[in-house]
């Protein structure tokens, strides 16, 4: 349909005689007109946007009116467009047919059946499309302000500015919570968390909202999750655990955990904890200094202005979500004694060193002379390695999940209290002193009170409380009996320097 319509005997001579034209000719010009305040819900032209104005001048209908309508049309629009995105996803013919004969809620139905597979690009085009609606109404608030429109008028804008976007994530939180995500790999459940967690930074700048629903909606999924994920993690330590050698697992002099990739969209972060002072005082489960929407979820800190980034073309949601893999260059060679010579850039090269020295700086005066004299040696092994792995992930979770960190953090902790636990039953359980000579009051409180909440001699199923692991066994393979070998000697250095290493992390 041509927009600029001509009149038929000389062509327009003004804007204005175009409009009365087109009023004049009645059901014609009320579907344009339709037409164009549809089409603007996607795409804001204010040379167009203008012309709505006049012909509904011409009307006389008042300003007021003409934003009441464009809310009914962009609502309306966030419905058709949801429902048709969804349904492009759906491809059984069961599913599609209920939702033509149904009526009552098809959206629903069509989100309960979306499939694993395709969930995640389903979200991901939802979230694109959703988008450019509320890139078009940000940009329609922008040019009246810039009009000097009446505060009436501009209240009324506001107002269903807030509304626009409960709609919106309305639409997501539904395919959100009709969606089993039980199955996912950890990789693609951060996957989810990092696209809700970058709408909610547009709700954030589109209107100041905190996005309730869609908070509430990912939590709920994210609680089932990680306590299935948290499970299978404790798990998988105790059989590895179980198949150590405990022998000295050969990386570089110059290892950090920010060489590893699960650390790799926390750099920044990290790096920014190094130069913030201690804290004193209360814990603030608010605090917004580590966890802040500051830093984008690959690592950089370019996040936000999205209304102005994408105002041209493309959304927030078209890359940039951390699917890149960083190439780990952490195993000692023979010849790597001298040092650590990285194909990373030079920037990230000094990030690790800084973040490195600001670990030792913040140790106690014993650690740092122990650090100084060992400081060509890292004695960990695999399973010290497999731990940092896990709990850089849990860190990832934690940050993308404000609301459940507390527990995220928690459980990242019991990752370490076991290891801890297992160091102490299989290399000090045979001790013939007693370990109270030995061990200072808070380390045997600390290993009390692991075996009281975490460990257990017999399988318990999972309680609200939390979950028991079975009491690990060290592998047949460790012979701690041997007196020519000093009683295993080199194995229990092992484990006791592995569990001090990570702890300093």
């Amino acid at each position: 349909m041509t927009w600029n319509v001509q009149l038929a005997d000389e062509g327009a001579r003004s804007d204005e005689l175009e409009w009365v034209w087109v009023w004049r000719r009645g059901w014609f010009g009320l579907e344009l007109i339709r037409c164009l305040v549809s089409w603007t819900c996607y795409h804001f032209d204010p040379d167009r946007y203008e012309k709505l104005l006049l012909a509904y001048n011409l009307l006389d209908k008042s300003e007021i009116s003409m934003i009441d309508n464009l809310h009914v049309h962009y609502i309306t629009a966030i419905y058709n467009t949801s429902l048709n995105v969804v349904h492009s996803y759906v491809t059984s013919p069961e599913a599609l047919e209920n939702t033509d004969t149904s009526g009552k809620n098809p959206y629903k139905t069509l989100c309960q059946s979306v499939t694993t597979d395709v969930f995640i690009p389903c979200l991901i085009s939802l979230c694109k499309v959703l988008f450019k609606i509320v890139l078009s109404y940000y940009q329609l608030i922008k040019w009246h302000y810039n009009q000097d429109t009446d505060p009436p008028n501009r209240q009324k804008l506001d107002h269903n500015l807030t509304k626009i976007w409960d709609d919106v994530q309305r639409k997501v939180s539904s395919l959100l919570l009709n969606a089993d995500l039980a199955s996912y790999k950890f990789d693609q459940f951060v996957q989810v968390l990092g696209v809700v967690h970058r709408l909610i930074q547009v709700g954030e700048e589109f209107c100041l909202s905190k996005s309730e629903d869609l908070q509430e909606s990912i939590r709920k999924q994210s609680v089932n999750y990680f306590k299935n994920y948290h499970i299978q993690r404790l798990e998988e330590l105790k059989i590895f655990l179980e198949n150590e050698m405990w022998e000295v697992c050969p990386v570089k002099p110059t290892f950090t955990i920010l060489q590893l990739q699960e650390f790799k969209s926390l750099r920044s972060i990290l790096k920014t904890f190094k130069f913030r002072p201690p804290m004193t005082g209360t814990y603030s489960t608010t605090s917004t200094d580590c966890c802040s929407s500051n830093h984008s979820q690959d690592g950089s800190s370019i996040v936000g202005n999205y209304f102005v980034r994408y105002a041209e073309s493309g959304t927030p949601f078209d890359s940039g979500l951390d699917e890149t893999i960083i190439e780990e260059d952490i195993l000692a060679c023979e010849n790597d004694a001298s040092g650590y010579f990285s194909e990373e850039s030079d920037d990230e090269t000094d990030d690790m060193r800084d973040f490195e020295d600001y670990v030792t700086e913040n140790s106690s005066p014993i650690t740092k002379k122990r650090d100084k004299a060992n400081k060509q040696t890292l004695i960990l092994t695999n399973t010290t390695l497999s731990v940092l792995r896990q709990m850089g992930k849990y860190l990832q979770m934690s940050r993308l999940l404000k609301s459940i960190a507390h527990q995220i953090i928690s459980c990242m902790n019991q990752l370490f209290d076991f290891y801890l636990y297992s160091v102490h039953l299989f290399f000090a359980a045979d001790l013939t002193i007693a370990s109270n000579s030995l061990y200072s009051n808070e380390l045997s409180s600390t290993l009390k009170k692991i075996r009281d909440t975490l460990v257990t001699e017999f399988e318990e199923p999972p309680t609200e409380n939390g979950y028991k692991i079975l009491k690990p066994a060290l592998s047949p393979m460790v012979d701690l009996s041997k007196p020519e070998r000093l009683h295993g000697l080199a194995e229990r250095i092992v484990g006791v320097e592995s569990v001090i290493f990570l702890a300093k992390q």
